[in-house]
């Protein structure tokens, strides 16, 4: 049982911590604001600016909170000084220490090698990412993307030459890719998913459907799979509720695959049952987007925190923000129900998307980076500066706080 006399010292200790962190801060920085950058793919940020926890832990400093389209956008502003703290995915740093910005690696959380992909429009010939061959790639330049692409065109067996980057930023992108002036999209979570308003237009098509599904209640499964009709209702791979099968050709080989077979179904889509929980699944079920390749095998969609250098040197503040956002993914995992609810209002989603957006992250605790970390990342570095695609080669450990975990 817990809230014992030990315990009560404890939590007097973390509060005249927090209290000597926050009255440090403001003293160093004669009372000025803690700008935190954050994107909207920012899970945890976006969620702890919405708990409010920061605030609490921080009393009398004052948070701003400036959100940023993409990375390479928050990193420029760290350099300036227009932010103090912030996190964006592998290539960004990478990009920013090459151009000689000052920004330093303090913390990150654990890889979510599900939340980026290469997507394609329903109708396209791509099936492989050998098809990439002189094909159009939309992606945001020096984001996590970039990098996604680097390895897809690597793992096709191609050159960065067979291919034609289109650098766009994320609302740019889609825009493109939705007029049909780009063959993909290089993305990661949410700005691949549909937007409200093509949900709307979503489920004004599938009214219909519904309106079947509900007078077909009482027909046989094995009936049902010679009715054309109920083809046309349910895409291959989906059981009469429109929920993923499970996979009947390798049982048990993919997340979500097991023995469970809806009766009566035939003409498995092993493929469209992959998708499921995915990445960009909601998206590519919306009939608006097609998945090509996740980032899974790929590269692990590491999440980076970086800091000013006079931050960088407050590791007492650090141990408070990392322990603010630890503490937020725990919520997260607690209450899904209500960290869905606030994410989705702050990114504009149908909470349905965000449940699965958050489901295939996992847990996100935050801490100091790991040497295995670092050596990932410097391989990222290696990668663009192989490919000429950042001016010089740089160490990638010469820009990371220390202390370094320990593996």
């Amino acid at each position: 049982m817990s809230g014992g006399a030990g315990s009560g010292t404890t939590r007097r200790a973390a509060v005249a911590i927090l209290a000597t962190t926050a009255s440090f801060w403001g003293h160093a920085q004669g009372n000025a604001p803690l700008r935190i950058g954050f994107q909207k793919g920012s899970f945890n940020l976006a969620l702890l600016k919405s708990y409010g926890l920061l605030e609490q832990r921080l009393a009398g400093t004052r948070v701003q909170w400036i959100e940023f389209p993409a990375g390479p956008h928050l990193l420029e502003a760290l350099a300036l000084g227009s932010v103090a703290f912030g996190a964006t995915g592998d290539a960004p740093p990478v990009f920013a220490q090459a151009a000689g910005k000052d920004v330093v690696y303090v913390g990150a959380e654990p890889p979510k090698p599900d939340s980026s992909a290469l997507l394609v429009r329903p109708d396209s010939a791509l099936t492989t990412l050998a098809g990439l061959k002189g094909r159009r790639i939309a992606l945001q330049k020096g984001s996590s993307a970039h990098f996604l692409t680097v390895q897809a065109v690597k793992k096709a067996g191609l050159s960065w030459a067979d291919i034609q980057p289109v650098y766009l930023a994320p609302a740019e992108a889609r825009a493109a890719f939705e007029r049909g002036a780009v063959d993909v999209w290089a993305v990661w979570d949410p700005e691949g998913l549909p937007t409200p308003r093509q949900w709307a237009a979503k489920a004004r098509r599938q009214a219909p459907i519904k309106a079947q599904r509900t007078a077909r209640t009482r027909v046989r499964a094995s009936d049902a799979t010679q009715s054309g009709a109920w083809r046309r209702a349910f895409p291959k791979g989906c059981d009469q509720k429109g929920r993923a099968r499970r996979c009947k050709s390798s049982p048990g080989t993919q997340p979500g695959c097991g023995s469970r077979l809806a009766r009566g179904l035939s003409g498995h889509n092993a493929a469209h049952c992959r998708s499921v929980g995915r990445p960009h699944a909601a998206a590519e079920v919306s009939g608006e987007l097609r998945v090509l390749a996740t980032s899974r095998g790929l590269t692990n969609n590491n999440t980076f925190y970086l800091a000013s250098q006079a931050l960088s040197r407050d590791a007492a503040l650090l141990q408070t923000l990392f322990q603010a956002l630890t503490d937020t993914d725990a919520r997260v995992r607690a209450d899904r129900g209500d960290a869905v609810q606030r994410y989705a209002e702050f990114a504009g989603l149908p909470p349905a998307i965000v449940q699965r957006m958050a489901e295939r992250r996992g847990a996100a605790p935050v801490g100091p980076l790991t040497a295995e970390l670092v050596k990932e990342q410097q391989l990222v570095a290696d990668s663009f500066t192989e490919l000429g695609l950042i001016p010089r080669s740089i160490r990638v450990a010469d820009a990371v706080a220390t202390p370094i975990r320990k593996v």
